[in-house]
């Protein structure tokens, strides 16, 4: 995906890089499947009655990839990563 945002064997200015980036975005937006708002079935109330879940679990609030200054690679940005531990039954 990176070669079709910046292509390497060509110069290109600031707004050529943007349609890019907008191209691919929205080409990436159309194949994702529609948003699943919840994951849990049934009325709000009796979510409390369900089961503990089996082990841990991870939420990320949101991140991404930077590109290091140095140019030596890539690293990950998360903001708000909480690992939830299962409480003792």
């Amino acid at each position: 995906m990176l070669a079709e945002l910046l292509p390497s064997d060509q110069q290109l200015n600031g707004v050529t890089i943007r349609n890019h980036l907008l191209e691919v975005a929205e080409r990436s937006e159309a194949e994702l499947e529609p948003e699943q708002v919840s994951f849990i079935e049934g009325c709000p109330a009796a979510w409390a009655g369900l089961p503990i879940p089996n082990g841990p679990l991870t939420i990320g609030i949101d991140g991404g990839f930077v590109r290091d200054q140095r140019d030596k690679g890539w690293f990950e940005v998360i903001a708000g990563k909480k690992c939830l531990g299962v409480p003792a039954r």
